[in-house]
């Protein structure tokens, strides 16, 4: 057959389309992806079997590890057990502590009391770090306090009953130990016993001990309810002296000896021994 028959020629031509030959797309070669959809700004790159051409994202290219991108943590350290969310700026991924997510509320916080229930007896209560250290937890505000160097001021919410009970200001000065319910009088460097009938022991700074012990941690109430062991003598309402027939003790009833002081130390509150305590500044002595 001559070389520039028509047959000749079809037959060329049916062998080219047959092996690729006449394909003007790139994405038409059988080797290629076959859309651009998607892949803008992409990159053609060999596939990872080495089998055919790929698009990939540039920004990508060198990273083989996910905190290698440029959205995401540096680092996995100290992340560990935590999940992976958008961050509040929607920029960027990041890992957050699985234990904080969904948690709105004071009380759905893994270190903090469960409830806020108790009706009356919860509240006002404070919220205070638990003794071992490592959680909050409410508590009583019966031991609410402001505490400093030399005074401080004890507050309460429960009913007064066991002797002792008090609330007010504390002078937290001297270091002897002394006993509960005893009017006391600071004698300079430490405090004793006060007494209506002895002039120096009356006169001066009075305090009472809600507590035995030293009224340099525990603190004298100075000024203040409290509750002593029994009634000092009278009704609710009497004004109460600094006694002069016995030490440190309370009466309703005024010193009437020669050479005893005259001080009014308070008021009682009830029969039930319930006082409150408030040193006059003013005394008089009996001639």
């Amino acid at each position: 057959m001559p070389i520039n028959s028509p047959d000749v020629f079809d037959s060329i031509g049916d062998a080219i389309l047959a092996s690729g030959g006449g394909v003007s797309t790139f994405v038409a070669l059988n080797d290629t992806p076959s859309s651009y959809a998607g892949s803008g700004d992409y990159l053609v790159s060999v596939n990872a079997g080495a089998t055919a051409l790929t698009f990939i994202d540039p920004n990508t290219v060198g990273r083989s590890t996910f905190t290698a991108l440029n959205d995401t943590p540096a680092s996995y350290s100290g992340s560990g057990g935590f999940l992976t969310a958008v961050n509040v700026g929607a920029t960027a991924l990041e890992f957050i502590d699985p234990t904080t997510v969904g948690r709105s509320t004071f009380i759905a916080l893994n270190d903090t009391p469960a409830s806020y229930a108790g009706g009356a007896a919860d509240a006002k209560k404070l919220v205070q770090v638990s003794a071992a250290g490592n959680t909050l937890e409410f508590t009583d505000s019966t031991s609410a306090s402001l505490d400093g160097q030399k005074i401080k001021f004890d507050v309460r919410e429960d009913a007064y009953g066991a002797t002792g009970d008090h609330e007010g200001e504390l002078l937290k000065i001297g270091t002897a130990s002394q006993t509960q319910g005893d009017v006391l009088y600071w004698a300079g460097a430490d405090w004793a016993q006060a007494q209506a009938n002895a002039v120096s022991t009356s006169t001066g700074l009075l305090a009472i001990a809600h507590t035995t012990g030293s009224p340099g941690t525990a603190g004298a109430l100075h000024q203040g309810f409290v509750q002593l062991s029994g009634n000092p003598g009278g009704t609710a309402g009497d004004v109460l002296y600094l006694d002069d027939s016995g030490a440190g003790r309370v009466t309703n009833t005024a010193p009437t000896a020669s050479g005893s002081i005259v001080r009014v130390m308070g008021y009682n509150i009830d029969a039930a021994g319930l006082i409150y305590f408030n040193p006059s500044p003013d005394w008089l002595e009996i001639v």
